[in-house]
């Protein structure tokens, strides 16, 4: 089995037929967000959007009826297709996977739910810093509390808007989501980079069980 987490989108212009790609990764669709896609001539319009990382929904025109179509993918179904062809009849929008070179290959069924389960703490660990964030325990040494989010497979980055101070967020293991959770507030530091992860966490406790952190 292969699981790529990297999609390329293509879609053939209904006036010139030229095809236009673009390349998703599914990590980096926003909650709630719809984003579209256009084709050369802005004639054909792909969106695709997702409320909860679980599902995702892709819109596209239909040139034979002239209406919006709708479809549903669940995340699984998305990362366990190896090659999608055509999202409709027509066959003038397809999703496929990127080069191989660029994606992410699990080769297993372990493997695979491997994933998911990290996907799921990666998703805890979101809805945690959006709690946070709204409460307003976000903050940067630099008196600036706008942060701009990036995700990775591995892990959450907060980017001070002002100072560009990073404060990196692990998400590999339910131990380093186990800290997040505990986390009361985050203070990035001004003009450098920070982390939070269980490993930090166990060496900071093995200095305090020695007296060695005040």
């Amino acid at each position: 089995m292969v699981v790529s987490v990297q999609k390329t989108l293509l879609i053939r212009c209904e006036i010139c037929g030229r095809i236009e790609t673009y390349n998703i990764n599914l990590f980096n669709i926003s909650k709630g967000e719809k984003i579209e896609y256009k084709s050369s001539f802005n004639s054909t319009g792909v969106f695709i959007k997702t409320l909860d990382y679980k599902t995702y929904f892709i819109e596209s025109h239909c040139p034979i009826c002239g209406s919006t179509h709708i479809y549903r993918y669940s995340l699984k179904n998305m990362l366990k297709d190896d090659n999608w062809s055509n999202i409709h009849e027509y066959k003038n929008c397809f999703i496929e996977n990127k080069g191989y070179d660029e994606e992410t290959v699990l080769k297993d069924e372990d493997e695979f739910n491997n994933y998911l389960k990290k996907f799921k703490i990666l998703l805890s660990s979101l809805e945690r810093l959006e709690k946070l964030n709204e409460e307003g325990k976000i903050i940067c040494g630099c008196g600036n509390d706008k942060m701009r989010v990036e995700l990775f497979s591995d892990r959450i980055e907060l980017i001070c808007e002002n100072c560009k101070s990073v404060q990196i967020i692990y998400t590999e293991t339910e131990e380093d989501l186990a800290v997040l959770l505990k986390k009361e507030e985050i203070h990035l530091k001004a003009h450098n980079i920070s982390y939070i992860d269980s490993i930090a966490e166990r060496i900071k406790d093995v200095k305090r069980s020695n007296g060695k952190e005040q």
